[in-house]
């Protein structure tokens, strides 16, 4: 066992919303003010997993 939960051929990419002041946890709910398409984008894929 190396460590890892999954082999490193696997590994999932997950969108990272970079915040400011704000620190989020799984499960949490949290008003998160966006603008930016991008930004969007990340939240609507976070949320559909």
């Amino acid at each position: 066992m190396d460590g890892y939960s999954t082999p490193p051929d696997e590994v999932e990419e997950l969108p990272l919303l970079p915040l400011r002041d704000t620190v989020v946890f799984p499960h949490m709910v949290a008003p998160l003010m966006v603008g930016r398409d991008r930004s969007v984008r990340a939240l609507e894929s976070a949320t559909q997993r």
